[in-house]
């Protein structure tokens, strides 16, 4: 059997024993989601638009699309640098943007039926870039990189050319964590060297290709009933961490005063939604309490277009970090702002797609049916971001 004829749930012929819940079999509506996908791309050879998949999911199962792909396993780095989950937007803006397309990576192909060989022929080009790379000849006056013109694809794998354009094959790698910042602005279809690249060299099994991406990324590999829970403190002690790191960089406190009940709120535990409310009022709080200073044409721009603590943040880094830094981070702050307005939106007044969105985001099912276990999660998810801004702070210096 090759390895185009696997079915999802085969575990054979690995080189490794790493186990992560994006190489477990999903099933429920999460599974629906990811068919719905797969028999467009299968039938017509490219991928839905987001509203299809929304109309389509919700005409079969009745139930709001985002509370189907919020569950969806991810793997997440324990540092926050990136994330790798089974869906991407090719907008690159989120999932539920009407007309932008939604596509599965080489994780949710590996769970669809029918994209088995497209599967098999993306971890071949991974492959393939990752042998040019490996071939490169050190210099001992420059650095050296790829520079692979992915037109030239298709004659090295023969029927390639029948699914993939060069412009839809640079959209498909570039959500692979060992190439995602291998494409520049300027030529968006030459590929160039990726984070972590050459350790994909002659990985042609798409088990084996999943658990290297694990370990690149940075993921826990534990199974989840053998991880400890996270540590009640763990939120307040990345703020604090984050603070320290700040006023060694800047010469200022990056946190405001705060009263000592609200940041002790986020220690405790919560078991009703009154409460999970309280909690992520006191992480809005402290967010919110963030100051961070502007110049010139930045602190203008900012007061224009009403930006408060966490918009100003980004601004302020986008000129402090290398682009592969900024990036990471800005996807930070884009959760800790899904909290905010999580607790801005009022999970009381029904359900939204914008709502379902947040949770979704922050790797939790609307409506939640465990308020305590919900917390648990954004908490967890937080801390993470915090400590993402503050990694990359320190890389920066």
């Amino acid at each position: 059997m090759t390895a185009a004829e696997q079915p999802p749930d085969d575990r054979s012929g690995s080189e490794s024993t790493v186990d992560h819940p994006i190489l477990r079999p999903i099933d429920g509506l999460g599974k629906v989601v990811i068919e719905i996908i797969a028999d467009v791309r299968t039938r017509l050879g490219r991928w839905p638009v987001y509203d299809y998949v929304d109309r389509t999911f919700r005409a079969e199962t009745g139930v709001e699309t985002l509370a189907a792909i919020g569950p969806l396993p991810v793997a997440d780095s324990s540092r926050g640098f990136q994330r790798y989950g089974l869906l991407f937007s090719e907008t690159g803006q989120g999932w539920t943007q009407p007309g932008g397309r939604l596509g599965l990576t080489i994780a949710g192909m590996y769970h669809a039926h029918g994209l088995q060989e497209e599967m098999c022929q993306l971890v071949g080009v991974v492959d393939i870039l990752a042998r040019e790379e490996a071939r490169l000849a050190p210099d001992p006056d420059a650095a050296v990189e790829l520079d692979f013109d992915l037109s030239k694809m298709p004659a090295r794998l023969g029927s390639f050319v029948d699914r993939w354009t060069p412009e839809s094959l640079a959209v498909a790698l570039l959500q692979e964590p060992p190439l995602s910042f291998s494409f520049r602005l300027d030529n968006p279809t030459r590929v160039h060297s990726g984070r972590g690249l050459r350790e994909f060299a002659n990985v042609t099994d798409p088990v084996e290709y999943l658990r290297r991406v694990v370990r690149l990324v940075g993921a826990d590999l534990r199974s989840p009933d053998t991880q400890a829970l996270p540590s009640a403190l763990g939120l307040a002690e990345a703020l604090g961490y984050l603070d320290a790191v700040w006023q060694v960089r800047y010469h200022s406190h990056l946190l405001g005063l705060v009263p000592p009940a609200t940041a002790a709120r986020l220690t405790h535990p919560c078991g009703s939604v009154d409460e999970f409310d309280s909690r992520l009022s006191a992480l809005a709080d402290l967010l919110g309490a963030m100051k961070v200073p502007l110049e010139g044409a930045a602190e203008e721009q900012a007061v224009a277009s009403h930006e408060k603590s966490l918009a100003r943040l980004r601004r302020r880094l986008t000129s402090d970090m290398d682009a592969e830094t900024f990036t990471r981070v800005s996807d930070a702050i884009h959760d800790l702002q899904a909290a905010v307005r999580i607790r801005a939106g009022g999970q009381h007044f029904g359900v939204t797609s914008e709502l379902a969105s947040r949770f979704g985001r922050l790797g939790v099912t609307y409506p939640p049916q465990d308020w305590g276990a919900a917390w648990e999660t954004i908490r967890a998810r937080c801390a993470t971001a915090i400590n993402t801004i503050r990694e990359g702070l320190q890389a920066a210096e």
